[in-house]
């Protein structure tokens, strides 16, 4: 499929419009991803077709500056209860959430959260004073994983972090997890070579006194953990802190997808992606879940693999940043996590013919 084609779906600016946008920094610098030296070649050997469609990309949706954001230049959305709804989704491409009424009637603050795709959500970590915010989106969505990309050294603490209730007005939201001696109770995952630490979470929200189910319910039906009333909503919470200026390893990114997917089955359910600003990890991590149903869809079998990875970087641009696959190094990243599929026989055979 011809880019332009791409371009008018996902963009509605004009040309003129896409001609008029800032020239952006010709390079992020990226390392190479951690890994074994099998998967680092892989993902060296992505990097000439990752700068093609790199400037494919910019002739068809020109970058602006990068400006906030860690490098991600957006229009910050404001996620609240109390109000008839919260966005998800910036840019051209937003895609408004309708919350309820009787979710809360606390207002909360700002929520750097924005949908992806359907079941994508790209957000900032979110502090203890946007526990409402979350804890509304949690239930609205159906959130079953949380993937917190943020790297070591960065500040604040999650809201999740603490067993203690946030309480404003009307409106209660916990976060538990199951304790062990007093300490929270975790497990350890492995994503490719890196290694991550998972909680589950139960989310229980209150208005009045009275305990909220999600909107999208759960089965089997969550229990309260450490509590005595039944929970919300029911999350697995994964910590895998990536070092900043490294590019995503493609197994990582594969193998956050894979579990992503096993999460989804059986019904409507999103995948939070989160890092300290909600910016480039966050965002890479959610197109790659987005390019593995691509690639795993069977009524694709007939497209090349990369048909799929220049429609999922061209649709991060239009509904997330223009400013996002700027870099050959992430391209690279999400082209090897393909090229995995296919050493790994996840690929339909069509397309693996015409990968």
């Amino acid at each position: 499929m011809k880019i332009s084609s791409l371009v008018r779906f996902f963009s509605p600016q004009t040309s003129q419009q896409r001609a008029n946008q800032a020239p952006h920094r010709p390079t992020l610098n990226l390392s190479a991803p951690l890994g074994n030296r099998q998967d680092v070649q892989l993902w060296s050997a992505q990097l000439p077709a990752a700068l093609a469609l790199v400037n494919e990309l910019d002739a068809a949706l020109p970058p602006s500056h990068l400006t906030k954001l860690g490098g991600v230049g957006r229009t910050s959305t404001r996620a609240t209860t109390g109000d008839a709804s919260f966005s998800l989704g910036g840019g051209t491409s937003s895609h408004p959430v309708q919350i309820k009424p009787g979710m809360g009637n606390q207002t909360g603050v700002a929520l750097n959260a924005y949908e992806l795709s359907r079941d994508s959500i790209v957000m900032g970590r979110p502090d203890n004073a946007a526990s409402a915010a979350f804890g509304a989106m949690c239930l609205q969505k159906g959130v079953r994983a949380v993937f917190d990309l943020t790297s070591p050294d960065a500040p604040g603490r999650h809201c999740m972090k603490s067993n203690a209730p946030w309480v404003k007005g009307d409106t209660r939201v916990e976060f538990r997890c199951p304790l062990h001696n007093g300490f929270p109770v975790e497990h350890r995952a492995q994503f490719g070579d890196l290694q991550a630490t998972r909680r589950d979470v139960g989310v229980r929200m209150e208005v009045g006194g009275k305990g909220l189910p999600p909107l999208r319910p759960q089965q089997p039906q969550p229990k309260w953990n450490n509590g005595a009333q039944p929970a919300s909503s029911v999350l697995e919470w994964f910590q895998l802190p990536l070092e900043p200026g490294r590019a995503i390893p493609p197994r990582t990114l594969l193998a956050l997808s894979q579990h992503a997917e096993v999460l989804g089955e059986g019904g409507d359910a999103a995948c939070v992606f989160q890092s300290a600003d909600g910016g480039r990890t966050a965002a890479m991590a959610a197109a790659a879940h987005d390019l593995y149903r691509l690639l795993k869809n069977p009524t694709r079998r007939d497209r090349p693999v990369m048909d799929s990875v220049t429609e999922v970087c061209l649709r991060g641009r239009a509904r997330f940043s223009p400013d996002l696959f700027t870099a050959p190094e992430e391209v690279a990243s999400l082209i090897g996590m393909a090229r995995l599929m296919e050493q790994e026989g996840l690929l339909p055979r069509a397309i693996r013919a015409h990968a």
